[in-house]
């Protein structure tokens, strides 16, 4: 009985023994896990003390370089010269671009207007074949009798004269009013020129040749006889 005492006393001694080994190990491992919990702590701590007492933009730049103001300063300088720039070249640019957009706009314009230009003088030199036979036909038509005036033949003469001219003037052509009106060189070609007592100066007194215009440019001038104001003779005969 006491052998088995000492025995079981034995092992019990023995496993309370590594019981407490054990205990002793576990609080060494807790111990140093604490210790490197520890030390994360305190390195993050100082890492966050570091992160909150330093500007953003130099913690992400610059990491733990430490500036003292004179650094900081010429450092603020410098980035703000290089933003400077950085708008002033923006700024050229959307100029650039606006200047780019104008003359295409410009560009695009003028293209419009010499479209419509060609389309609405495409048929000028067809009306400049056709003028001829206009004045034919106001010849025919000023020297026919007044006998004949009422014979079918006349009237179908009359008719394709109106037709053809109004199929011109729905292309744009106008004749220019010349009889009665001050000579104007942009539109008149004076080919006499008559002293009378009865007109003014440079006015228009007869229409020899008809003039036209298709839409605003002149396709052919009239050709005029102008007068040239003279004293009625019997006033200078009152005068001597």
């Amino acid at each position: 009985m006491a052998d088995t005492e000492e025995v079981t006393n034995g092992e019990v001694m023995d496993e309370g023994h590594g019981n407490a080994a054990s205990s002793g190990d576990s609080g060494d491992h807790r111990g140093k896990l604490r210790r490197r919990d520890g030390s994360g702590a305190k390195q993050h701590g100082s890492a966050t003390a570091h992160a909150e007492g330093a500007p953003p933009s130099l913690v992400a730049s610059l990491g733990d370089i430490k500036l003292n103001e004179e650094q900081a300063a010429a450092l603020e300088g410098a980035v703000q010269q290089v933003l400077a720039e950085e708008q002033a070249k923006a700024e050229e640019a959307q100029q650039r671009l606006l200047r780019t957009q104008a003359d295409f706009s410009n560009y695009k314009r003028r293209n419009e207007q010499e479209r419509d230009q060609q389309a609405r003088f495409a048929n000028l030199l067809l009306v400049q074949e056709l003028l001829p036979v206009l004045d034919n036909l106001d010849r025919a038509l000023s020297t026919i009798p007044e006998s004949v005036s009422g014979l079918p033949w006349m009237d179908g003469l009359m008719l394709v004269d109106r037709q053809l001219r109004a199929t011109l003037e729905k292309q744009g052509l106008k004749p220019i009013v010349a009889l009665g009106t001050r000579f104007d060189p942009m539109v008149h070609e004076a080919i006499i020129q008559e002293a009378t007592a009865d007109y003014e100066d440079d006015e228009v007194i007869a229409e020899l040749q008809r003039g036209y215009m298709l839409h605003d440019r002149v396709v052919r001038p009239t050709l005029v006889k102008v007068a040239k104001r003279v004293e009625p003779a019997a006033s200078t005969t009152e005068e001597n």
